[in-house]
């Protein structure tokens, strides 16, 4: 604190920190939050008149201090995450979620976390600013790891005829670790999987010799190596066998005898193959 005086004589002298002669005191910080320094200058002069005094108290506040809590740090997308502000009472907050969303709220709502990837973790750094009344600062940052949801994805043959059997095609997209599979027809069936954990497993359909196709709905559910789970259903339509069916009257008769086929055979019949006991073998082509 500088006095300017003609032809004067100075003492500038704070309290047990440093003492100076001449007209200032070089700047000090006062680094200590809560603390009280007092600078005291005293001035003579030439003349040996009565010294002159002046004391001043410079002050620092408590510094605030930043702080909270998260309700997950980790979890499958889509994740929520609920934030209790920890900080020093009194302050004003400002909030940056690191995706876009923002808040000034002292404790700010629920807040979505998003990872848009099927194959890798995305981390999110949440940064709280709290500001005193004296305008004194404090920040920390946290982080939000969000684990990839995997996409589950297949294809089978289709359509296929009944009795046979399907192979299903895993194209799913998922984090690179330990992944399960799920397998199951959404329909109650007699039809079998041979391994329901399979990564890609054979469907068996039962026979089908109705007057229609089945269409069987499959469901494959993928859990990543962070549980993460995602499932997806696909249709697959089992055609339907012909059956054959005739009739011949009498089966017993005088001979010679001539025998008449009825053929009441159905289910979408392209071709007949008849055969007898005779070394020959009879086709008629009726298509």
């Amino acid at each position: 604190m500088p006095i300017i005086h003609i032809n004067g004589r100075y003492l500038t002298k704070g309290n047990i920190k440093k003492t100076a002669n001449g007209s200032s005191i070089p700047p000090d910080t006062i680094f200590v939050p809560n603390d009280t320094v007092y600078y005291r200058l005293i001035v003579t002069n030439i003349h040996g008149c009565k010294p002159d005094t002046l004391q001043r108290m410079f002050v620092t506040i408590d510094n605030p201090i930043a702080s909270f809590n998260r309700s997950d740090t980790a979890g499958c997308t889509t994740l929520p995450v609920l934030f209790t502000n920890t900080s020093t009472v009194g302050v004003s907050a400002v909030w940056d979620f690191g995706n876009n969303q923002s808040s000034s709220l002292f404790s700010p709502p629920s807040i979505n976390f998003v990872n848009p990837s099927n194959i890798s973790d995305s981390i999110y750094k949440v940064k709280l600013v709290v500001t005193a009344g004296s305008g004194c600062k404090d920040s920390i940052t946290k982080d939000i790891r969000v684990f990839p949801k995997p996409k589950a994805i297949f294809n089978n043959t289709n359509p296929i005829c009944a009795i046979d059997t399907a192979s299903a095609f895993n194209n799913s997209i998922f984090k690179g670790g330990i992944t399960t599979y799920r397998w199951k027809f959404i329909q109650n069936t007699s039809s079998t999987i041979n391994d329901t954990a399979s990564f890609s497993p054979l469907f068996t359909f039962t026979n089908n010799q109705s007057s229609v196709d089945s269409t069987y709905n499959i469901r494959l559910w993928v859990t990543s190596v962070d549980g993460c789970l995602h499932d997806t259903i696909r249709p697959i339509t089992v055609l339907r066998r012909p059956k054959a069916v005739f009739a011949t009257g009498a089966n017993i008769n005088c001979g010679p005898a001539l025998y008449t086929m009825n053929n009441t055979t159905s289910n979408v019949v392209s071709s007949y193959l008849w055969t007898t006991n005779l070394p020959s073998t009879i086709i008629t082509d009726t298509s």
